[in-house]
């Protein structure tokens, strides 16, 4: 039988990010400057050294950037939040879920003050998406493993020819959906994976499901500009439709046991 990684639910990862196109050194460092703002929430600080690549009149060279991943710990020492800023992205990563209204509020307040420093400024957002992660572990007796049990029986996103595959393989997909309200076309990435991690373990299926608006799709992000107003903003109804697209998505994944396991 197969056990979601959590009792309540299946949630293993959530991530919020924002990508961003040639942001200026300067405001990178602006934003890595809200940190004492967040030393209660991520008190953990590590500095990473990031490069990236140019082109000039002399040439093509490599330019030194900061960077830093700010964390929080549980009891256990494994950390349940973390905050990750390159010159690219700041990604906010949430590895112990509750729901949805705590998990949303914490991040927003994170993402809104790191954003702040960028009050005023061309945002240059290239992305935003939000990522959840859900895991299923198989308890039972490896002979008798058989993944079509934790999917629904009409799942057209893992097709048969994969299911008597043993406890390895993939199936990848992706398409667009266009989302009227945010006035954006929405790219949906669907990975299932399916591994065994060692001879002495379980097998598990993870899947791993992205919603992103990127510059340069139907619809812009120019109205993303604002990003520290996020709260009843463009970016806050973004991960609330993702959110919401997520949860119908895997309701259709799902066998009717495994939905009701995990509330759904």
């Amino acid at each position: 039988m197969f056990e979601p990684h959590n009792d309540g639910h299946a949630i293993s990862e959530v991530v919020f990010s924002v990508e961003f196109d040639n942001l200026p050194a300067t405001l990178l460092q602006k934003m890595l400057d809200t940190y004492p703002a967040l030393l209660s929430e991520l008190p953990s600080k590590q500095e990473l050294s990031g490069m990236r690549f140019e082109q000039s009149g002399n040439g093509f060279s490599f330019a030194p950037m900061p960077g830093a991943e700010w964390k929080h710990f549980k009891a256990n020492g494994n950390p349940d939040w973390i905050a990750h800023i390159t010159p690219n992205s700041v990604s906010v990563h949430c590895l112990d879920y509750s729901d949805w209204a705590s998990v949303w509020g914490k991040s927003r307040f994170i993402l809104g003050t790191i954003f702040s420093a960028l009050e005023g400024q061309n945002s240059y957002v290239m992305a935003v998406s939000l990522r959840y992660i859900d895991q299923f572990e198989y308890r039972g007796e490896k002979k008798k493993y058989n993944p079509a049990e934790l999917f629904a029986d009409d799942c057209i996103y893992v097709p048969e020819s994969v299911l008597n595959k043993g406890a390895r393989w993939h199936a990848y997909s992706g398409w667009f959906e266009a989302d009227i309200p945010l006035s954006n076309e929405v790219l949906h990435q669907l990975n299932i994976d399916a591994v065994e991690p060692g001879p002495s373990s379980n097998p598990i299926i993870t899947i791993n499901h992205a919603a992103a608006i990127r510059s340069g799709m139907n619809g812009s992000l120019e109205n993303y500009a604002q990003l520290s107003q996020i709260k009843e903003g463009l970016l806050d109804s973004f991960m609330n439709y993702a959110h919401d697209r997520n949860k119908d998505l895997v309701r259709g994944i799902l066998s009717e046991k495994m939905i009701s396991r995990i509330g759904l």
